[in-house]
């Protein structure tokens, strides 16, 4: 779900249990934005969500472990299972993702 946020700003929903969750975010173009074609844009806005899309899910990951942990799973046997049997991704993913796209920009400003 998506719509248009306040000037100078996006809104991401994010579809937690029924519920909508909003989540406001001022996002800041490089000036250099304007020399990308269409589909190197979309292909921007492509990774950066799916970054965003990585962190959230590991959120959701380390609360579904904690809770599980909670109810007396070993640590170990409850971050397997999610990791197996839920499409959320791991904390480590999330950083990874995080980091390639940290990456990604250092490498075109070299």
């Amino acid at each position: 779900m998506d719509r248009a946020g306040r000037r100078g700003t996006t809104d991401q929903h994010v579809l937690v249990r029924w519920r909508c969750i909003e989540i406001g975010a001022q996002i800041h173009l490089d000036p250099r934005v304007t020399t990308l074609t269409e589909g190197q844009l979309a292909d921007e806005i492509r990774f950066v969500a799916a970054v965003a899309a990585a962190k959230a899910t590991a959120v959701v990951h380390a609360g579904v472990v904690d809770m599980m942990v909670e109810q007396g799973v070993d640590p170990k046997e409850a971050r397997n299972f999610v990791a197996t049997n839920m499409p959320f991704a791991t904390p480590q993913q999330a950083s990874d993702a995080e980091l390639a796209l940290i990456a990604r920009h250092s490498s075109e400003e070299h």
